[in-house]
């Protein structure tokens, strides 16, 4: 696995720990491919940016303690393009017992000679789903 990707994600997961809407939102392309099992779509950079107050309300109320990304696999598409496959593990305390949970995602990451930007991020299954298996929600 490459040092630049690696430094990527662990940056990307600091700013996502610390809700820093503006940083976190800089580590994707300005717009990029969601998907999930249930649909597909198109963000736009800014809109996911003003919807992380959002997220960060909504995981302070399900007690989200901690959350780590790690990378189980770099495949690289070509040049430009790597495909990361992670596990996001995420740890909650609701109401004093503690849950960990873990949801897997793919991205796929552009980069160049100076940059690295998430131009598709998938969940491989529904977050609410996972949350409401363990009775969080």
């Amino acid at each position: 696995m490459s040092n630049k990707l690696k430094k990527f994600f662990q940056e990307f997961e600091l700013a996502s720990n610390n809700f820093d809407y503006v940083k976190s939102g800089a580590f994707f392309s300005p717009s990029f491919l969601h998907g999930d099992p249930e649909k597909v779509q198109t963000i736009n950079r800014d809109d996911f940016v003003k919807a992380l107050p959002l997220r960060k309300a909504f995981f302070e109320k399900l007690g989200l303690k901690s959350s780590m990304i790690e990378i189980t696999q770099q495949i690289d598409i070509n040049s430009v393009y790597t495909l990361v496959k992670t596990k996001v593990l995420m740890q909650f305390d609701n109401h004093g017992v503690i849950k960990d949970i873990v949801q897997t995602a793919s991205y796929i990451v552009k980069k160049d000679n100076l940059n690295m930007a998430i131009v598709v991020y998938i969940n491989d299954q529904l977050l609410n789903s996972i949350l409401s298996e363990h009775d969080l929600i």
